[in-house]
């Protein structure tokens, strides 16, 4: 896996070819990488002499100082043959192609073309990642080589492989906005040779990944990506988003990769069978990363959760859909009803959900969700709170979870004070309590993984 190692943490990145036009595809991908700060030795070529960016700038890939261990190619589609067979005459090790206009299209001189550049990589040895992607990105590396509108504020735990850059981008905008990081992102496009099994592989081993997002429109050699997602699995966890699962979906697959969307009742089955977690929407893919993302060292032993709230309608609709998805909420035994008693209004719920209304003293909020997590049938918790802005209900949950290593999933609601207390400490919120439901039953689905090895 060497030869990904220098597409996630390359030592030197050259770019072909870079417009000084700030409007231009190419610019933006340099602007990206300087913004970044990497590590990686960086080297703009361009047709125009002078610094671009403040990097000095090279006419062609073959007057640079050294072979690059990464190359971006950012050209029309007809220049691309030229650039990736100058980038393996020099001895580049990888080279991404973000270009367009290849086996995506109808016309049959694009995959003509395709064949070619895997004809010159393998050739020497060199790999490619694309073409038709949006680049490659590691946070950990303070590598950004994509086209990437918005900036990624964090640096975390989710890695992401993906056909879709789109997809990415929306992911992106919602970790910024829930505060979350990304270490890394590949958009395989094409995947003309660098596979998602092949990037997998690589994240299964990087220190930086806890949980992978695979966002598939065809797959490529079926039984090595799900011998790779078997073994990844035992490791980590995996969640797959399939797109393309309809007929209409599945024509416009072919037209935006050129992937052959297989049947989603096969693959479903097949990347169940091989212990990744398959989501139905793109909402409930996110919202599975996300928990995972905060608690995949907290996993519940079982499906039981307890529901608690100040709040008591939204915890109805959440108990609601817990038993609708198979999640269980038991009634809490008598004798830990009794001892809740001392914290709660005569008037409170106390028998799951647990409704302690706002009528309870603040400083009984931590006793008391000590008490719900502290229950050996209660395997986590989903917490809801809407519009009662006090720091110590937030941290009662914070408390518990960390004593009783025990996950906490939660739907909050105009409560600023409450939210920033759960975003420091890692647990999720969602926007709503179904979803609230459905990402801790995540966290169960991938428990299951867990046991089984």
């Amino acid at each position: 896996m060497g030869d990904l190692k220098q597409l996630f943490e390359p030592e030197s990145v050259a770019l072909v070819a870079v417009s000084r036009d700030p409007d231009k595809l190419s610019h933006m991908l340099m602007r990206n990488l300087v913004q970044a700060r990497p590590r990686a030795r960086l080297y703009p070529v361009s047709r125009s002499r002078g610094a671009i960016l403040g990097y000095e700038s090279y006419p062609r890939l073959r007057t640079l100082p050294e072979a690059p261990d990464l190359v971006l190619v950012s050209v029309t589609g007809d220049q691309v043959k030229s650039a990736v067979t100058e980038a393996a005459e020099i001895g580049a090790r990888v080279v991404v192609v973000l270009s367009s206009g290849f086996g995506e299209t109808r016309y049959e001189k694009g995959k003509q073309l395709e064949e070619e550049l895997l004809g010159i990589a393998r050739g020497c040895g060199m790999r490619i990642l694309g073409p038709n992607c949006l680049g490659i990105y590691n946070g950990h590396a303070n590598l950004n080589g994509t086209y990437l509108v918005q900036r990624v504020l964090h640096k975390g735990n989710i890695s992401l492989i993906s056909q879709s850059g789109a997809f990415a981008g929306v992911l992106v905008h919602e970790l910024n906005t829930y505060g979350l990081g990304l270490a890394s992102f590949a958009s395989i496009g094409n995947q003309i040779d660098i596979r998602h099994q092949e990037v997998l592989e690589f994240l299964a081993g990087d220190p930086n990944t806890d949980v992978i997002g695979l966002i598939v429109e065809g797959i490529k050699d079926g039984p090595g990506f799900l011998s790779t997602l078997k073994g990844v699995t035992r490791i980590k966890p995996v969640v797959v988003f399939h797109i393309g699962r309809s007929s209409v979906g599945r024509r416009a697959a072919a037209s935006h990769t050129g992937s052959l969307a297989g049947d989603f009742s096969i693959l479903r089955g097949a990347a169940t069978q091989g212990g990744a977690l398959v989501a139905a929407t793109s909402e409930d893919f996110r919202d599975a990363l996300f928990a995972l993302s905060c608690n995949r060292d907290r996993l519940p032993h079982g499906s039981s959760v307890a529901i608690v709230t100040i709040s008591g309608g939204p915890s109805v609709a959440a108990a609601d859909y817990c038993e609708e998805i198979g999640l269980s909420v038991p009634r809490l035994p008598d004798a830990v009803r009794k001892r809740l008693s001392g914290y709660l209004p005569t008037f409170a719920a106390d028998s799951n959900p647990v409704d302690m209304t706002v009528a309870t003293p603040p400083e009984n909020f931590g006793p008391a969700v000590d008490l719900i997590m502290g229950e050996p049938s209660i395997a986590g918790a989903i917490a809801i709170n809407w519009g009662f802005d006090r720091p110590e209900f937030a941290q009662a949950f914070v408390d518990a979870m960390q004593k009783h290593h025990k996950p906490v999933v939660a739907f909050v609601v105009e409560n600023p004070e409450v939210r920033g207390i759960f975003r420091r400490h890692g647990i999720v919120m969602l926007p709503s309590p179904e979803r609230a439901a459905r990402s801790y039953r995540a966290l169960c689905e991938y428990a299951k993984v867990k046991m089984r090895g």
